[in-house]
């Protein structure tokens, strides 16, 4: 083979690896703020929906002048009849960093009442790891 040949397929070689080398490096770099986007935008889900429990609770205030006992009492639930009952759009039910995903409510007394959900990102959360809002 001549040495011309030889060195241009060395300069090739050089070139395809470094050409790898940048690409994983990218890759390296770009993956984890991809996978922040996606926890960031379930957040943003999980936001949506408690406020979406919070429109239901207060029609049931309306008509009851009191809070239900349970997220499951039949005539919140005959609320959600326009909607889906809204549910994590990820871990519902799991426990990750001491939060068990999913919606909570707790019920202070007949005017108060209290909802939380875990979130992924320190950046949507008012307490903790979590996200909370009350009606008072």
């Amino acid at each position: 083979m001549k040495k011309g040949v030889k060195i241009f397929l060395i300069v090739f070689a050089v070139i395809g690896v470094l050409a790898i080398v940048l690409i994983g490096i990218l890759a390296a770099t770009l993956i984890p703020q991809l996978n922040s986007a996606q926890a960031r935008a379930r957040d943003t889900g999980r936001m949506s929906s408690i406020r979406l429990i919070s429109t239901v609770l207060e029609t049931y205030y309306s008509d009851f002048e009191k809070y239900p006992d349970t997220l499951q009492d039949p005539k919140v639930l005959e609320l959600f009849s326009k909607w889906e009952v809204p549910k994590d759009p990820s871990f519902e039910g799991k426990t990750i960093n001491g939060c068990t995903f999913g919606f909570n409510y707790e019920k202070i007394d007949d005017a108060t009442y209290k909802l939380s959900t875990c979130v992924e990102t320190k950046s949507k959360a008012n307490e903790g790891n979590k996200y909370i809002i009350t009606n008072k």
